[in-house]
């Protein structure tokens, strides 16, 4: 407690980083209570910890396939200048894992988790209840995010407010041909020619 109390920047970022990486490299031979502790004094430093280091200490993670899950998690849950590359690129971040962190995310997560590969429809469905134009539009041009039918409806109709969704949405491949067409009624005239070709009667 005398380290974590110690006034010096530059001191608590050593820390900071010495038990991430004994975190990293010993997490299979630490008991739940250790790695709790470690957890918890992380969360403690990171305020008082410069972003760069997190920021590194996050680059670092986001390409590791064998680093602790609650490593990764931990950081995917700090400012978005930190979490935002675990959340694009960490593999070990499951469909299940971003599902709890959106039950809680800003809208700079939520855009981030929108763009990340590869999401699947439960992430979808929840991202496109979002009103917010950045997640809504970032999901969209997403073209590896696998949207069902009923997402793309709810998506189909906020369009109707939200211009800057209408072009993503008609260039999608796998956009509904019965919601392209419904789109029709308020689209402008180039999207509605785009979609009168890319479905001819």
């Amino acid at each position: 407690s005398q380290l974590a109390a110690d006034p010096q920047g530059a001191r608590r970022g050593d820390i900071y980083l010495a038990i991430a990486s004994l975190y990293q490299t010993q997490a299979p031979r630490l008991s739940e209570r250790e790695r709790g502790l470690m957890r918890e004094i992380l969360q403690r430093l990171a305020g008082d910890v410069e972003m760069a280091i997190r920021i590194a200490l996050a680059e670092r993670l986001a390409d590791d396939d064998t680093a602790p899950l609650d490593l990764v998690l931990l950081l995917a849950d700090d400012r978005i200048e930190v979490a935002r590359p675990v959340i694009l690129r960490s593999r070990q971040i499951t469909d299940t894992d971003l599902l709890s962190l959106l039950e809680h995310a800003s809208e700079a997560h939520q855009t981030a988790c929108a763009e990340r590969p590869h999401i699947g429809e439960p992430v979808c469905e929840i991202l496109a209840q979002s009103n917010s134009e950045p997640v809504l539009v970032t999901l969209v041009r997403n073209a590896t995010a696998r949207i069902a039918t009923h997402t793309f409806e709810t998506l189909v109709e906020k369009s109707r407010q939200i211009a800057a969704l209408q072009g993503p949405l008609v260039h999608r491949t796998d956009l509904p041909q019965t919601l392209a067409t419904r789109m029709c009624e308020w689209v402008s005239e180039a999207l509605k020619a785009h979609i009168q070709l890319a479905y001819p009667n």
